[in-house]
């Protein structure tokens, strides 16, 4: 698997259990983090999202969002996005508060060829230069087998 970045990209193998870890900007001695994981395997999923299954997953995130004391929690609608003819990916998008800070989580469930992997982004909600460089790093992966 191929991820393009810039020249100056930080990135960590194998660090918290995931395959990869790309870094972003830091405030407050917090970083903006993305996490990869894959598997080789030949998974594919389906386009479509069941209303009932979104409406589950948006129960369970207020859940555990309350449980940790996060304030302002939105989900965004889930998205999936074609990119070509191998790839695609589902996005799924939170927001919350937690002690004064507004953050963003966006998750990616990529298929890439016969390769599926999981991207998750945490980042300050004013991040939007990391918050686009996570996305396209996900969306100009290379998969090769």
């Amino acid at each position: 698997m191929i991820f393009k970045t810039a020249d100056n990209e930080i990135s960590q193998r194998k660090f918290f259990g995931a395959d990869l870890w790309f870094t972003g900007e830091v405030k407050n001695k917090k970083r903006n983090v993305m996490s990869v994981i894959y598997n080789s395997s030949d998974i594919t999923l389906d386009n479509f999202v069941d209303p009932k299954q979104f409406k589950k997953y948006k129960e369970k995130m207020h859940l555990f969002g309350e449980k940790r004391k996060y304030q302002d929690i939105k989900i965004k609608p889930h998205k999936h996005v074609k990119i070509n003819n191998e790839n695609s990916y589902h996005s799924f998008v939170w927001s919350y508060k937690k002690d004064g800070i507004n953050y963003i989580e966006q998750s990616y469930y990529v298929t890439c060829g016969k390769i599926f992997f999981v991207a998750k982004a945490t980042t300050f909600e004013s991040s939007k230069e990391d918050q686009s460089k996570f996305k396209k790093i996900v969306e100009t992966a290379k998969c090769i087998e």
